[in-house]
């Protein structure tokens, strides 16, 4: 029994190891087999996921180096077209707004022109057209209610001042009056005796003739003394209609008879005085006329337009270096006598010659331009050279062609327009 025990057990043993052998190796084959297959298939799936990283990287590569170069390219065609578009159109200001400003625009002609010489003048006033009022008698000068000035607008025989001299021992008006008018008094009565002893003939026609006479001179000297005549002394009045250019003296001024208190002047008739430089004397055997401008309205007077003339030109430089050039012409606006004006002298004709008005002049450091219009809307910046200008309108050597149309009034318009429309670079394009 323990015999067959011992067998069944060591049948038992045997069987066991033989069934461990077997399924051992085979779960070790699979076992290998299974991390082989694992390890190839993580080789495989790191390769693969390499690959197509590659690719993708690739591609996003492609991708980026293909949209940078679609960008720049559109970047440079935006550029192209933005160039092309402001070179078509170019400046862009609607006729709308134009007709909201002080705005216009005119065709360019040729135009006779002469030489002309920019210089320095001065206003006067006209011979005889002024007067300078002296005193007619000696003492103390007394304004009293008037308002004498200058500026003062006033008439002929308009009372400008009063000449005192009442507390004087000597020159006493008052005194001189009063004597001339009891002189006159007895030489009147004596004429009036003599006519009566003439017509008895007992006083010669030599004796009456010789009371007459001094008779005539003390009316004389009675009516010098009592013309502008007052109770406080002499008046000093104004001897035409005008204004009170220049006061002389000041109240309680002492002044002798003959010695000027004011002028007065008509302001009707003025003589433009030009001073030429000597090394523009050429110019000055052929002047024509002038323009000037005044420094307080910014107007442009022509003298040819205001009745005017030339009255005289010099022979000979003054001690400033200067040739003087006058003209005489009609006050037909405000002009002040005195003004220092700017004045362009105009001498020998050039001829037709194209020619803007200043107006459309546009200066940027030394560079002048115009805006030309292409278009109802559209304007052309036109850099130009220029040559000489008669105050108003300026020769243009090179830059504009005739019939061009030119904005003559209102260019800084146009200009801040432009500034407006400015397209910025592409280069400038942050990617």
């Amino acid at each position: 029994m323990r015999v067959n025990i011992l067998l069944f057990a060591m049948l038992l043993f045997i069987c066991s190891c033989g069934g461990n052998s077997n399924g051992g190796h085979n779960h070790t084959d699979e076992t290998a087999h299974t991390e082989h297959n694992h390890e190839a298939h993580e080789h495989a799936d790191h390769e693969g996921h390499n690959h197509e990283a590659e690719e993708h990287d690739h591609e996003g590569h492609n991708h980026a180096e293909g949209e940078e170069h679609d960008h720049d390219h559109e970047g440079h065609d935006h550029e192209a077209e933005g160039h092309d578009h402001s070179h078509d159109e170019g400046i862009h200001f609607s006729a709308a707004q134009a007709s909201e400003l002080d705005f216009a625009v005119s065709p360019v002609k040729r135009q006779p022109f002469t030489q002309v010489v920019k210089t320095g003048g001065v206003i006067e006033a006209a011979q005889g057209d002024e007067a300078t009022i002296v005193a007619t008698a000696s003492g103390m000068v007394s304004f009293g209610n008037l308002r004498v000035s200058e500026g003062v607008a006033v008439k002929d025989g308009t009372p400008l001042l009063t000449i005192v001299s009442s507390d004087f021992n000597t020159d006493n008006y008052l005194e001189q009056y009063r004597d001339a008018k009891a002189a006159l008094n007895k030489a009147q009565a004596d004429l009036e005796r003599a006519k009566e002893l003439k017509a008895d003939k007992i006083v010669s026609d030599k004796e009456f003739a010789a009371v007459e006479l001094a008779y005539k001179q003390a009316e004389l000297r009675f009516k010098t003394l009592a013309k502008n005549y007052t109770d406080e002394g002499k008046q000093v009045v104004s001897p035409l209609n005008g204004y009170v250019k220049s006061v002389l003296v000041k109240e309680g001024d002492y002044v002798t008879a003959g010695m000027p208190v004011a002028v007065v002047s008509q302001n009707r008739r003025l003589v433009l005085r030009a001073d030429i430089p000597q090394k523009d004397y050429a110019v000055l055997r052929n002047v024509s006329s002038a323009k000037f401008v005044t420094p307080y309205d910014n107007h442009v007077y022509d003298i040819k337009e205001m009745g005017g003339r030339v009255l005289s030109v010099g022979k000979s430089a003054e001690s400033n270096f200067f040739i003087p050039a006058k003209f005489e012409f009609d006050n037909r606006g405000n002009i002040v006598p005195g003004s220092y004006v700017e004045v362009y002298v105009s001498g020998e004709p050039i001829g037709d010659q194209i020619a803007v008005p200043l107006t459309a002049l546009v200066e940027e450091q030394g560079v002048y331009s115009v805006y030309v219009q292409t278009g109802t809307d559209t304007y052309q910046k036109r850099f130009v050279h220029t040559g000489v200008s008669d105050g108003e309108n300026i020769q243009i050597i090179e830059g504009v062609n005739e019939n061009d149309r030119v904005v003559s009034k209102g260019a800084a318009y146009v200009k801040l327009a432009a500034m407006a429309n400015v397209v910025p670079s592409a280069h400038n394009h942050s990617h």
